[in-house]
């Protein structure tokens, strides 16, 4: 159902119902109406949607495929890159390597990434 869609979206975002009606345009009770299944979104607000949160349009409007797209890879990392204070070229290469990596190669990235990270903080 569209309407689970949606506030999944939302809650993966970390957004509030405000803040996601900001970045859509539209007001926050709309995005209630939407979440609530009480109204479905405009071709143009799902399309919004889509381009601003990275999602697949055919996922979002049917629950098939991946909800997520992947960015062009220059787009990928310039995007994680502003999450960053600094420029760190460490992070764009890991960005980078993960960008080249199918599906399964980067869960096994995650899986070595969380590993060392455990490992560092029983060390501290």
């Amino acid at each position: 159902m569209i309407h689970k869609r949606i506030k999944q979206i939302r809650n993966e975002a970390k957004l509030t119902q405000e803040e996601f009606a900001k970045r859509l345009g539209v007001k926050r009770n709309t995005v209630a109406t939407y979440e609530m299944g009480r109204s479905t979104p405009i071709d143009a607000v799902l399309s919004l949607i889509c381009r601003e949160f990275n999602i697949n349009d055919e996922w979002l409007r049917t629950g098939n495929g991946q909800p997520y797209t992947m960015l062009p890879k220059n787009e990928m990392v310039e995007k994680a890159a502003s999450l960053l204070s600094y420029r760190d070229p460490n992070f764009e290469a890991l960005i980078n390597i993960y960008s080249e990596l199918d599906k399964d190669d980067r869960e096994i990235l995650i899986r070595i990434g969380s590993g060392l990270l455990e490992s560092h903080k029983k060390k501290e």
